[in-house]
């Protein structure tokens, strides 16, 4: 089960009129819990450069990714 974390408004509120946010912390804080549960709730789409493929594709293609 997901905790609410303090920084959930935080991150809403910047996606509000941002389209990408920033999320750094310490490993096992839940950072990529916390992003898929709001790209879920905000309709947007969640990438990891953790995946080959999608590393790759900003490499190659920043602007386009």
């Amino acid at each position: 089960m997901l905790v609410q974390r303090y920084i959930t408004p935080l991150v809403e509120t910047a996606l509000l009129d941002t389209p990408a946010v920033y999320i750094q912390g310490p490993r096992q804080a839940d950072k990529s819990t916390l992003v898929k549960m709001l790209s879920e709730k905000t309709g947007r789409r969640y990438l990891s450069l953790d995946d080959a493929a999608t590393l790759a594709a900003a490499r190659t293609d920043p602007g386009g990714f």
